[in-house]
């Protein structure tokens, strides 16, 4: 199945290309970015990532430039698919978007699309244990914690938690 945009709650997820290359460097090689989600990289590094997932042949590193309703890239989503039938998501924003009210509806919008065209049987996340807001944003995803594990804590939602979750909000679509 080849990889689809997604529109949800006014926000677009266009398929990472290799014209998004400057987006990518600019967000994996940002401090501010960075500091929650891993080491800052070189460009270089940056670009040997970039290298890798579009190499993957989006089998298994699904990427999305993020676009506000605004028509600004703000950032990239991702989902990492873990066998046999889930994937971990993520997302990346701009400091200048950093708690504009955007990680809801472009995650939601990337969990719709994991259940609903990848045949995903849960979703995962897990961020550094001191990282204050990602608590707050999984239980408004209604995202469940699981366990804490090296210095990591662990969130699921399953397919039947999800489908439940579907006529309401941030879930609730067009379908």
């Amino acid at each position: 199945m080849q990889q689809q945009p997604i529109e949800h709650l006014g926000f677009r997820l266009a398929p990472l290309t290799r014209a998004d290359e400057s987006l990518f460097i600019a967000l994996f090689s940002c401090a501010e970015v960075m500091q929650q989600i891993g080491p800052v990289l070189t460009e270089a590094d940056a670009l040997a990532l970039l290298e890798k997932v579009l190499a993957a042949g989006r089998q298994g590193y699904l990427y999305w430039v993020v676009w506000n309703p605004q028509g600004q890239q703000v950032g990239l989503a991702a989902l990492t698919l873990v066998p046999p039938a889930s994937a971990e998501f993520g997302l990346m924003l701009f400091p200048e978007f950093f708690f504009k009210g955007y990680s809801v509806p472009v995650l939601s919008g990337l969990i719709n699309y994991g259940f609903n065209q990848l045949g995903l049987e849960a979703v995962v996340a897990k961020h550094q244990i001191s990282t204050a807001a990602a608590p707050g944003l999984l239980k408004r995803l209604f995202i469940r914690y699981q366990f804490s594990r090296d210095g990591y804590m662990h969130w699921c939602l399953s397919r039947a938690q999800w489908q439940e979750l579907t006529q309401q909000p941030p879930y609730a679509t067009d379908r």
